[in-house]
């Protein structure tokens, strides 16, 4: 819409105020995608890593220790194999291991969170707006006046969906670095026990690049929603303006899709 006026407005409000939703979402996306835990909410970064991730760090050094004991008690109680050399050998390993990620997780977190919000800030620019509504004419006028409500209703959820999933991960992340001490404990717990350090690294790998899927989601299926044609009322321009207003729907529809279904798709195509 390249003008302003105030008897459409007056008419269709409902179309002003879900497209201005949907704008303002987009572009709260585009500056927040390429932005990483750390320069999301300084703020946040600095009390977690500083007030409170010492107490979790203290917690997983010790329970690092705690299970180095159940992995060296499973180990001489395995009256098959029993405890061997190599076997006290490899535990050790772990344990320093465990230790070493312990005590560099924040950095390695760090240069992980770096690398996915330089990839998706390098993406999310070519994302584009679905919105194909070129002027209001009887046709648009007609559906925002009848059907006002409901697209508002669907600009309002969509852009809640959007902006609720790509917010939503960087407290996930928040927490994941709370819970890496804890998880990355387990290392030398032995098998069963120290999946519980791959489930963590998975997971961490699933929230901090899920926001380059989307950035890809978000690309692809703004250029689909451009190449989709929807048809057109041949011969009646002056409401031709109707399949638009549809269209815009069905857009807003088809990014919030895409956008929900990245945990699923990482989570079969990945195994995360």
């Amino acid at each position: 819409m390249d003008s302003f006026s105030v008897f459409d407005f007056t008419i269709t409000p409902f179309y002003y105020l879900g497209m201005c939703i949907w704008k303002v979402m987009l572009a709260l996306i585009g500056v927040t995608a390429g932005e990483t835990p750390q320069t999301f909410s300084a703020g946040t970064w600095n009390y977690i890593t500083q007030s409170i991730y010492p107490l979790f760090l203290a917690i997983g050094s010790s329970l690092l220790n705690v299970f180095f004991c159940v992995g060296y008690l499973r180990s001489v109680s395995n009256l098959r194999d029993g405890m061997t050399l190599e076997m006290f050998i490899e535990l050790l390993i772990k344990v320093a291991l465990g230790n070493l990620v312990i005590q560099s997780i924040i950095p390695i977190m760090e240069q992980i969170f770096n690398l996915a919000g330089g990839i998706s800030q390098m993406l999310v620019v070519g994302v584009d707006n679905p919105f194909t509504q070129n002027d209001l004419d009887g046709g648009a006028i007609f559906f925002y006046a009848v059907f006002g409500i409901i697209f508002f209703a669907v600009c309002l959820v969509c852009s809640v969906t959007i902006f609720l999933t790509v917010y939503g991960r960087y407290l996930q992340l928040y927490m994941l670095v709370l819970s890496a001490p804890v998880a990355l404990s387990t290392i030398p717990g032995g098998p069963g026990v120290s999946q519980t350090a791959g489930a963590w690294f998975k997971t961490l790998l699933a929230k901090t690049f899920s926001i380059v899927v989307i950035a890809l989601a978000l690309i692809i299926a703004s250029k689909m929603c451009a190449a989709i044609d929807y048809g057109q009322l041949a011969g009646i321009e002056s409401v031709d303006g109707f399949l638009q207003a549809v269209q815009n729907i069905f857009n807003m529809l088809l990014l919030t899709a895409a956008v929900k279904g990245v945990d699923e798709y990482m989570r079969r195509t990945f195994a995360l």
